[in-house]
């Protein structure tokens, strides 16, 4: 593989992880594939040691998955394995990533959670934009205008910031909901897996799609 450019030289072994897609492809693919299984196999109120394999595959499918976007990055930048590939990663990556925290998220007050935020990130940005307000400027202000330019700030940034991370919160939820569902899995892993043993081949899915409904004549 090139070296890689200056933009990523900071990954460590990028091009090590470029060479090796076709197996994270594969290996993510088969981690994916049986999480999805269990999941399907698994009744709601089982417990014991089948709940805690597909906990534990879970976080280990949830692991990989915060990475899949590195690879998919260092493919891009780099011009390898093709655009199919890289969408496949993050494909994968949401996946993965999206749907424990969907579904996380279901059981926690996250519209709590989003008001607590954007009130201290108001509060912070708000006071960071007053000042630099120049004290000259102030002095001629009336006496308490300055207090009331810091609440209309704080006003407007939250409600900004809470239509922003509540939109941010429905697009996750629908994301984790769709990708995170055991059949969308289920049909993500094999495609993974197929693709990633198509690369090993030096071919990759869509052109071996190509090839097969290619008319003879």
């Amino acid at each position: 593989m090139s070296s890689l450019p200056i933009s990523l030289s900071f990954i460590p072994y990028g091009a090590v992880i470029v060479d090796n897609i076709p197996l994270v492809l594969i290996v993510s693919g088969l981690i994916t594939l049986i999480y999805a299984i269990i999941r399907l196999k698994t009744p709601k109120e089982a417990t014991g040691r089948v709940r805690a394999l597909e906990t534990g595959l879970g976080i280990i499918a949830f692991i990989i998955g915060l990475f899949l976007p590195i690879g998919a990055a260092l493919c891009f930048v780099n011009g390898a394995y093709g655009a199919f590939t890289i969408i496949l990663l993050l494909i994968l990556s949401e996946a993965v990533v999206l749907g424990p925290i969907s579904r996380i998220m279901k059981k926690i007050p996250t519209l709590g959670i989003i008001a607590g935020i954007c009130l201290i990130a108001s509060y912070l940005i708000a006071t960071f934009v007053a000042a630099l307000i120049p004290s000259w400027l102030v002095s001629y202000l009336p006496a308490g205008v300055s207090q009331w330019i810091i609440i209309i700030l704080m006003v407007v940034i939250t409600i900004f910031l809470f239509v922003v991370l509540l939109f941010a919160r429905g697009l996750i939820e629908i994301s984790g909901l769709i990708l995170g569902a055991w059949p969308i899995m289920l049909i993500i892993a094999i495609v993974c897996i197929v693709q990633g043993l198509l690369l090993l081949g030096g071919m990759s899915l869509t052109q071996f799609i190509e090839g097969a409904i290619k008319v003879p004549w």
